[in-house]
């Protein structure tokens, strides 16, 4: 067993020195290239990765997804709250106003509407009135027409 360790120790001392070597030349390894590809590294790190950890893993994802997603919907659920209040103070505004218009169409209505009676009132009036003397010119012109007889 301890040849076993002994070689371990001194192959990675060897891979040690070999790889500060070349870093210290400013010399980039070959198996470096190939580790820059992040994809390549996603792939050996998911290769390497359980079915638990896997599992864990996409958890993770999907409560990331559920807060950002919760998140989003009380940023519209604020923002439909704020629109909803714009909404009722706008209600009621419009219902103010029309309160008003009705006040003044019945106060311009209800004056109008007793001028026009006045009116009517003054109409009936002079038609009897005229009626009156109709009748009256009348009667004055049939005794006018009349023709007097004179007695013998």
């Amino acid at each position: 067993m301890k040849n076993v360790k002994d070689k371990i120790i001194i192959t990675a001392a060897v891979g040690f020195t070999a790889a500060s070597t070349v870093t210290s030349m400013n010399l980039t390894p070959v198996f470096a290239k190939d580790t820059t590809n992040t994809s390549v590294v996603k792939e050996d790190v998911d290769a390497k990765k359980t079915k638990k950890e896997k599992l864990e893993d996409s958890v993770k994802t999907a409560k990331s997804n559920l807060d950002d997603v919760k998140k989003v919907t009380e940023e519209k659920k604020a923002d439909s709250d704020a629109a909803k209040k714009e909404l009722d103070a706008a209600i009621v505004a419009q219902d103010k106003q029309s309160g008003v218009v009705q006040e003044q169409y019945e106060s311009v209505y209800g004056a109008k509407d007793q001028d026009y009676q006045n009116l009517l009132k003054l109409k009936s009036n002079l038609e009897t009135e005229i009626s009156n003397k109709q009748a009256e010119l009348d009667g004055t012109m049939s005794r006018k027409r009349t023709p007097k007889i004179d007695k013998f």
